[in-house]
């Protein structure tokens, strides 16, 4: 009886990860294990930036001369951006391409979209001080 109880928990886990193994991957998720970080908006600035981002579709920004690719994730679920740079965006692709996902989030997102620079989520806004 002890022996089955210690088995018990491990039959759980199998059982979790055999179910899941069939789910598609959303862009979210191969974002994340692309490369991408997530930033949260809360200043004004990065709230105006995020209004004008196309929703579930790639922007691409430059920051101090270094592209940036730029990801408004769905509102409901987040109220953040995935932001990359061209390796992470690379390797996003490669994944896109090799397993589909829920829904296709490349919408034509450019630098002609709405906002072209990323200084509303630079660490330091203004490049030109310290």
């Amino acid at each position: 009886m002890t022996s089955f109880r210690s088995i018990l928990p491990a039959l759980g886990v199998v059982a979790a990860l055999a179910a899941c193994a069939g789910l598609p991957e959303t862009p979210e998720h191969m974002m994340a294990s692309s490369g991408f970080t997530t930033k949260s908006v809360t200043t004004p600035a990065q709230k105006a930036s995020f209004a004008k981002l196309p929703q579930s579709g790639f922007t691409k920004m430059a920051d101090k001369g270094k592209t940036l690719w730029v990801y408004r994730a769905d509102p409901t679920i987040c109220t953040c951006i995935y932001v990359g740079d061209q390796q992470a965006y690379n390797t996003y692709l490669k994944k896109a391409a090799a397993k589909p996902p829920i829904e296709d989030p490349i919408q034509g997102g450019s630098i002609l979209g709405g906002i072209q620079n990323y200084n509303a989520w630079a660490d330091n806004a203004n490049p030109y001080t310290e």
